[in-house]
C-alpha cells in the first residue's frame, strides 16, 4: 500500500461497464446502515472511478456498491491509503486489490463456509498488516463467534467482561459493520 499523507486515494480500474454509479460507502452502527461518502460515474469512456479525500480520517471498513446491482464488497480503508483496484464485468466480488492489506483483506471477505478458518485469515491479515481499524475489526469478529454458557452465572461473567479489551470510546467503533448484538 502506498500511502498518501492524509485521507484515501481509491482508484478502480473497470472493464465491461457501459454505464453506472459505483459508491463508496461507510458503515454507521451496523451492517444494514451505511451511508454515501462519495460516488464514481464509471461509463466505456471513463472506465476509471475514483475516490480522493484529502482531510484526515478515521480507518474504516468501507464498502463500495454498483447503483445498478446493488453488488457490494467491503474494503479496508486506513488514513492514508493509497490504494488500486481492477474489476472486470459488474460483479464486485471480482474486484482484483492491486496492494496489501486489502489483497489480504478480500481473500478473507470472500471466504465462505468455516468460520474458525475464515478468522484464521483474518488474524494473518492483522498480523501481517497491523493497523488500529484491522485490530478493532479482529476482536469484534473474535467476538462474534464467542460460545454463550447455558450456566447463567456463567453468562452473567461474560456479559460483564465481553467488552473489556476495547476502548469504546473508539469512534472507528461506529464504522464497522461488526458491531456485536450476541446477547
Amino acid at each position: 500500500m502506498f500511502s498518501a499523507q492524509n485521507g484515501y486515494e481509491i482508484s478502480i480500474k473497470t472493464k465491461g461497464i457501459a454505464k453506472d454509479v459505483m459508491y463508496l460507502k461507510i458503515f454507521n452502527g451496523t451492517v444494514s446502515d451505511s451511508y454515501v461518502v462519495d460516488s464514481a460515474k464509471i461509463s466505456d469512456k471513463t472506465p476509471v472511478a475514483k475516490f480522493v479525500q484529502k482531510q484526515r480520517i478515521l480507518g474504516g471498513i468501507y464498502k463500495l456498491e454498483l447503483k445498478s446491482n446493488k453488488s457490494s464488497l467491503n474494503i479496508l480503508v486506513n488514513n492514508g491509503a493509497k490504494m488500486s483496484f481492477n474489476l472486470e464485468g459488474s460483479e464486485l466480488l471480482g474486484l482484483m486489490p492491486e496492494q496489501e492489506p486489502n489483497i489480504g483483506f478480500l481473500t478473507y471477505e470472500r471466504q465462505s463456509g468455516n468460520i474458525e478458518k475464515k478468522l484464521e485469515l483474518l488474524k494473518d491479515v492483522q498480523k501481517k498488516y497491523p493497523s488500529p481499524t484491522l485490530d478493532l475489526y479482529t476482536k469484534l469478529e473474535e467476538k462474534k463467534n464467542v460460545k454463550i454458557p447455558e450456566n447463567l452465572d456463567e453468562r452473567k461473567k461474560l456479559q460483564a467482561s465481553f467488552l473489556s479489551d476495547l476502548d469504546l470510546n473508539d469512534r472507528r467503533i461506529s464504522n464497522t459493520s461488526q458491531l456485536v448484538s450476541v446477547f
